[in-house]
């Protein structure tokens, strides 16, 4: 057995020794909801704990607006849009863009917006739209590829901006009292973008626990365990102990 094994059981154990009431958390990064769904954390836990998953899927939350100014731009001739596989399918009003790959309009499917800058590269004589959907997290990326392309003076590539920032979102959600939620587990990347201040103002308002921690299977249980502490105990706190560890340097760089 593993250290991370052994140390994962350690931390199981604790869990069901320590919960003793029924406590619901929001995993609110969809990462960590997909790490919890491989790691069967669910099955693992205590009845008493219910995990929901929160927003954490920027294209689940997408305005039908904004998906039909995707499409408009996508039918527009020399164009070819590059898009994540995810935002293929989600309709609009009326059409998605599959509709409009369907229609014989060049729609590519890319993972990042850095494949979306090498189309451009490779073909001049089309514009290349990249719809940029996400949160705070995946702005960074989009920003850097901005950049890049002007650096370059790329005149055929350029971002129809979707983004949205997770603490007003999970605001909104948390005025919901039947969501009866109290606590958030909220991803590291995320951290580094939005900063610690943004959850530390959430655990406040909303009576919360807020626990920032990294995505590897005792990090999730480790947050776990803290929440319901933190719960036991009454505190509204947010707490990145568990987060990886970035220099301000770093965190300034990517907020930039």
């Amino acid at each position: 057995m593993t250290n991370r094994q052994t140390k994962s059981e350690e931390l199981l154990r604790e869990i069901h020794e320590t919960v003793d009431r029924p406590v619901r958390l929001m995993v609110v990064c969809g990462t960590h909801n997909r790490a919890i769904l491989r790691h069967g954390i669910r099955e693992l836990l205590p009845d008493f704990i219910d995990l929901v998953a929160g927003p954490g899927c920027s294209v689940c939350v997408m305005p039908a607006g904004h998906v039909d100014a995707f499409v408009k731009v996508a039918r527009q001739p020399d164009v070819i849009t590059a898009t994540c596989e995810d935002l293929l399918r989600l309709p609009g009003s009326v059409d998605s863009l599959a509709d409009v790959r369907q229609g014989g309009r060049r729609v590519e499917i890319i993972s990042s917006p850095r494949e979306a800058l090498e189309i451009a590269y490779q073909e001049k004589e089309y514009t290349v739209v990249y719809p940029a959907v996400g949160f705070e997290a995946t702005a960074p990326s989009i920003a850097e590829t901005i950049l890049e392309a002007a650096r370059n003076g790329v005149d055929n590539f350029c971002v129809i901006p979707s983004i949205r920032l997770l603490p007003p979102t999970i605001d909104a959600l948390l005025l919901d009292q039947e969501l009866n939620i109290q606590g958030l587990l909220c991803s590291d990347h995320l951290n580094t973008i939005s900063d610690t201040e943004a959850y530390t103002n959430l655990a406040k308002k909303h009576n919360l626990s807020c626990l920032i921690a990294g995505f590897e299977k005792e990090d999730i249980l480790l947050a776990v365990l803290r929440m319901i502490q933190q719960i036991r105990c009454g505190d509204s706190i947010a707490d990145n102990s568990g987060a990886f560890a970035f220099s301000t340097e770093e965190d300034a760089k990517a907020r930039r």
